[in-house]
């Protein structure tokens, strides 16, 4: 996602930005997992979402080791357990 999307910087990504169809269908699950986590996380600012995800004990912070694990994949257990909080 962060490919797709990353040259939209910190302005809003609207439809125009990427061709939707690349992706595929969405099935029921990812759907409703996807409209809670944006539910929870509109009205942030770009900066204070990466606060989180770069707390201290998050996903990132333990993929990413001081720097040891840079381009590192984060796992999809760690991304899970860190949507459920």
């Amino acid at each position: 996602m962060y490919d797709a999307f990353k040259q939209c910087g910190a302005y809003f990504i609207t439809d125009f930005d990427i061709d939707m169809s690349d992706f595929g269908e969405i099935d029921e699950e990812r759907s409703a997992f996807l409209d809670k986590f944006l539910e929870k996380s509109a009205g942030h600012s770009a900066w204070s979402l990466v606060s989180k995800t770069h707390e201290k004990g998050s996903a990132w912070d333990q993929t990413y080791a001081n720097g040891k694990g840079d381009k590192t994949v984060i796992s999809k257990n760690l991304l899970m357990a860190a949507a459920t909080l």
